[in-house]
């Protein structure tokens, strides 16, 4: 049980200990009272108070039962929450790990692709044939310094369309 669960059961113990005192008490204030020559009224009317207090007592020893039985029973839930939320985190942290190495790899293939396209690049500028290269939808993609000397190709051109029919 957790540290409210024991305060409670303190408080459980300590109203038991007041039942059986009121008990106690009541016995004695009947004895004291008959050798004393007190009425019957006044010792019925103590005797119903102390009936009244024992009774109120242990309503409250059975409700703090059941709010540790509850709160029992909350403690085992949240224990079993607690147990699920250190798997998800472990997942996550496992996740994060994979997702750290995958983007490593793609930056070592990132770079390996900017040299291999940089040494494409230096062949290809350094030709001195002209150089075209046209996608599918007919946009200049890539052309070399001859293709710029010979065509008059410039940086803005690529990406536009040029036409197909120019025999280059």
């Amino acid at each position: 049980p957790g540290a409210f669960d024991l305060i409670r059961l303190n408080e459980l113990k300590h109203a038991s200990q007041e039942l059986i005192t009121a008990v106690i008490t009541s016995n004695f204030y009947l004895i004291l009272a008959l050798v004393s020559g007190y009425s019957s009224k006044l010792l019925y009317s103590r005797e119903k108070n102390l009936i009244e207090q024992a009774e109120k007592l242990t309503m409250e020893k059975r409700v703090g039962e059941k709010e540790v039985l509850k709160l029992d029973k909350d403690t085992k839930l949240l224990h079993k929450q607690d147990i699920e939320l250190k798997k998800k985190i472990a997942q996550l942290e496992k996740s994060e790990k994979s997702m750290i190495r995958a983007f490593a790899d793609l930056q070592i293939e990132r770079r390996r692709a900017n040299e291999e396209k940089e040494k494409t690049v230096a062949i290809i500028s350094n030709f001195i044939d002209p150089i075209i290269v046209i996608s599918k939808d007919n946009t200049l993609q890539l052309f070399n310094p001859a293709a710029h000397n010979i065509f008059g190709f410039i940086g803005n051109d690529l990406g536009k369309a040029i036409k197909v029919d120019n025999n280059y």
